[in-house]
């Protein structure tokens, strides 16, 4: 828990600003982790943020990266997964059959 302690005072001190009652949580839990940080600690820091509430803003924080699963131009690019996939099969060896019903030399 001590490698999410400065999350957890974040998070505490802006709740503290908001004079939420809920930050005393965040603080129990510091403690029980034996971090020397509390929501106090970041008092500095929560006041120096500029607060924006907005849809707009929370959609912009959290938002993630289109994710791609093929390339748009995957033939210009060596790395791009069709052509790993052609790498990878390009040396084996295609098997062979030998029809022996058909008779052969003896």
């Amino acid at each position: 828990m001590l490698n999410v302690a400065p999350i957890l005072a974040l998070l505490g001190g802006r709740l503290k600003q908001r004079e939420a009652p809920w930050y005393a949580l965040f603080d129990a839990l510091l403690q029980l982790a034996g971090s020397s940080l509390s929501s106090d600690s970041v008092t500095k820091q929560v006041n120096s943020e500029e607060r924006d509430d907005t849809r707009q803003a929370l959609d912009a924080v959290w938002e993630e990266e289109q994710v791609k699963f093929i390339e748009d131009n995957a033939t210009a690019c060596d790395s791009s997964p069709l052509n790993q996939y052609q790498r990878r099969f390009s040396q084996d060896v295609a098997p062979q059959y030998v029809d022996i019903s058909a008779g052969g030399g003896k």
